[in-house]
């Protein structure tokens, strides 16, 4: 396999599926490579596996957002101001420093703010475990699609330049 990409030319990691600087697809490197479909246009099934695997950053952002969202209900209702706090600035962070970044363009923030988010979520997770589990691992949860995003970032799994 090579370690450079064949359209622009630039060093690219052994797993990477994509060309971190232009996008360009290098090939059988993933587990999970979507498979041209029979009869397709030729293209289309490209397209399309592009398509599918941009949104899968977006979806990963959204679950978290939902699963910060929820925990900022839960503390609402149990009076938890601190927790309310917490899970609306992680779902405000997650929107405007994952999502938004991502969709304008910005890669390496999109993926700094997805690890630090997800360790301090999950740090926070952790302390606030033993005295409110169900806090605890609502607060942890949704880090687990952050980590997911950042993974898929830093190793070329997702392409970036795809409109999807």
């Amino acid at each position: 396999m090579p370690n450079y990409c064949p359209r622009c030319g630039k060093k690219v990691g052994q797993t990477h599926r994509f060309c971190p600087c232009c996008g360009n697809q290098l090939g059988n490197r993933g587990i999970g490579q979507m498979k041209e479909m029979g009869k397709a246009a030729p293209g289309s099934a490209h397209l399309e596996a592009i398509a599918i695997e941009s949104n899968q950053v977006k979806n990963l952002s959204y679950a978290s957002m939902a699963g910060f969202g929820a925990l900022a209900l839960i503390s609402l209702l149990t009076n938890s101001g601190l927790g309310f706090l917490l899970g609306a600035a992680f779902a405000g962070g997650v929107y405007f420093f994952v999502l938004k970044k991502y969709t304008e363009g910005d890669y390496s923030t999109c993926s700094i703010a997805a690890m630090v988010i997800a360790i301090a979520a999950g740090l926070i997770g952790l302390v606030v475990l033993p005295y409110s589990p169900i806090l605890g691992l609502v607060d942890i949860l949704p880090a687990i699609p952050l980590f997911y995003v950042w993974r898929d970032l830093k190793d070329g799994q997702v392409n970036p330049h795809a409109k999807g």
